[in-house]
């Protein structure tokens, strides 16, 4: 795959817009291009503290620009990338969680030079929010899609299992999960069991770093550490694949590491081609097409017969417009009690985890019982959302675009059909585009799930409707810490009160807990299932807008050639019919690359 072809397609399109004096749709795929080199996917490499995450990284720089021992008031997300213009080569930019008075986060840039030990240790975890590195680096150049993110130690107190999900999830392709090879390295940690559980749903691909093999044990000691280590990871991630690469950073041995990430660099291509720049070309190439056909349909007719051509469009917009506000009621109807249904999935999640809690609350671990009631809010709320609201805002994104089709069909006597943008770049990725802008028409994958090269398949065909469309991923729940948890157990003094203790926890978790915790995600869920309707509005809108106006201007291109001499009229069709062939040749040729 070339993602020089799909953009000498759009550049090709763009000439043939500003022939046609079609300028706001020339400028949106001359904004689309501006952005199309820029677009990264993540991969997060996350782990235990001291397990050689920052020290695989520092052999690929071959540069010590990551601290490798960091205490957890030091620790924060580094993300490194090919620098995406000149002006950010070699660059460190620290953003803060300070923001300016305009709300603007604050952030500090400086030179890798300057990027010394001295300066590093004048940052604090507290005040910085994450790094972004930008590198001229070699390897780092062939793998220019690739943003990777050395994440902070687990255990660091800073939540770094909520960032883990939170910040990277919605854009990233893979995740790197490190364990040291020494003895006890190759352990699952509480921590990481969220994470492993979340992966899943986000149908997220997850590779294995074994890191420190010089250091590794006996064969045999190794080969049983591994054998359980693969017995545990089945048990979180079932019989999900998933890649393993060994390590020795210390001999300076990262080559397995180096071909994984040169692979998904190869796959982030082809997933970002297939998946965001044809789709984004196939529905602008089938909006122009619809204009440039009705030229030549209509281009033959008389004065009088262009006039009745205006009256039937204007019926047919009016009829879609009809249509469309049915559909908008009937889902508004469906999706009524979508956020009640929701609730009652998570009070239900919760209440089959009580054991669970009751004995992480016993060990008087409660920060692993918000970890682990938060991870069980967000995995239900991901698939809860997927039943309840999502795949009825599908069923009417299917209908409109039917509708909207069916017109294109009856007016310009073709049936243009784009390409869905995969189900799981639908503004998943929104930072991957500039400014999180999908652009197209309404969207054809509401459906949510992991950017992973295993689980993308293109969908049906949907050209005109794209709706932003995310989940809320909620901040660790924390009112558990010092509560409830202690102010019960710090009653128990002896055996014979635990079940006591036990009994009263069970009932401060149905009674106080759970209520708390779905108090605190109602006005998320209704938020989200509100900003997501009003999205759907938004775009039919604009979707049927925009049509009304390519056809009413196709029309008025039509009656300005009637005045035409009979020459010009002709070549200006010879002109139109290239136009058409031009796109038509590019668009096969962009098809054969899915």
């Amino acid at each position: 795959m070339s993602v020089a072809i799909v953009e000498k397609a759009l550049k090709n399109l763009t000439s043939v817009n500003e022939r046609h004096n079609r300028v706001s749709e020339s400028d949106r795929i001359m904004a689309y291009l501006a952005h199309m080199e820029k677009e990264v996917v993540c991969v997060p490499i996350i782990g235990q503290f001291s397990v050689g995450k920052s020290r695989a990284v520092n052999t690929i720089f071959e540069n010590e620009l990551l601290e490798e021992d960091l205490t957890p008031e030091t620790a924060f997300p580094t993300e490194i990338q090919y620098p995406l213009n000149k002006e950010s080569l070699d660059k460190i930019h620290i953003y803060y969680r300070a923001k300016d008075t305009d709300g603007e986060q604050l952030y500090k840039s400086l030179s890798l030079d300057q990027y010394t030990k001295k300066e590093r240790d004048k940052l604090n975890a507290g005040d910085i929010d994450y790094i972004r590195l930008y590198t001229s680096n070699e390897f780092f150049e062939s793998i220019q899609r690739i943003k990777l993110v050395d994440m902070p130690g687990f255990g660091s107190g800073n939540d770094i299992h909520d960032r883990a999900i939170n910040d990277y999830i919605s854009k990233s392709m893979a995740y790197i999960i490190a364990f040291s090879a020494e003895s006890e390295g190759m352990v699952i940690h509480e921590s990481l069991i969220g994470i492993l559980k979340e992966l899943v749903v986000f149908n997220t691909k997850i590779c294995i770093m074994i890191t420190k093999m010089d250091k590794a044990p006996h064969d045999e000691d190794f080969r049983n550490s591994w054998e359980l280590l693969k017995t545990n990871l089945e048990k979180y991630i079932g019989i999900k694949k998933f890649d393993l690469i060994q390590i020795s950073s210390h001999e300076n041995d990262v080559q397995e590491l180096k071909s994984y990430l040169l692979k998904l660099q190869d796959e982030s291509e082809a997933i970002l081609i297939t998946h965001r720049f044809l789709p984004f070309y196939l529905r602008a190439a089938d909006e122009t097409l619809v204009f440039l056909k009705t030229l030549v349909e209509k281009g033959k007719l008389s004065e009088s017969e262009l006039k009745e051509e205006e009256d039937k469009i204007a019926v047919e917009i009016e009829k879609l417009s009809n249509t469309v506000a049915d559909s908008t009621r009937k889902l508004k109807t469906d999706t009524a009690m979508c956020s009640l249904e929701i609730i009652n999935d998570i009070q239900y999640a919760l209440d089959n985890e009580l054991g669970a809690f009751v004995s992480l609350a016993m060990n008087r671990d409660a920060h692993s019982v918000s970890e682990k009631i938060n991870s069980t809010v967000r995995i239900t709320l991901q698939n809860s959302f997927q039943s309840r609201f999502v795949s009825k805002a599908q069923r009417y994104v299917d209908t409109i675009d039917a509708e909207v089709a069916a017109v294109d069909a009856m007016i310009s006597g073709i049936y243009v059909t784009g390409e869905r943008s995969d189900p799981t770049f639908v503004d998943k990725v929104g930072n991957i585009a500039a400014g999180g802008v999908i652009a197209g028409g309404l969207s054809a994958g509401l459906t949510l799930g992991g950017l992973s090269a295993g689980g993308l398949g293109l969908a049906s065909a949907a050209p005109f409707i794209t709706i932003p469309f995310t989940v809320p991923i909620l901040g660790l729940i924390a009112f558990l810490a010092g509560g409830i948890i202690s102010l019960i157990l710090s009653k128990v003094q002896a055996e014979k009160k635990r079940e006591e203790a036990r009994k009263q926890l069970r009932q401060q978790f149905q009674t106080s807990v759970f209520s708390a915790v779905l108090k605190q995600v109602r006005p998320t869920i209704d938020d989200t299932i509100r900003s997501a309707l009003d999205s759907i509005c938004t775009d039919v809108d604009r979707v049927l807008k925009e049509r009304k106006d390519t056809l009413e201007k196709a029309l008025a291109d039509c009656r300005k050639m009637l005045n035409d001499e009979a020459e010009e009229k002709m070549r200006k069709m010879d002109s139109i019919a290239g136009d058409i062939q031009m796109i038509e040749e590019d668009r096969n040729r962009c098809k054969q690359m899915i």
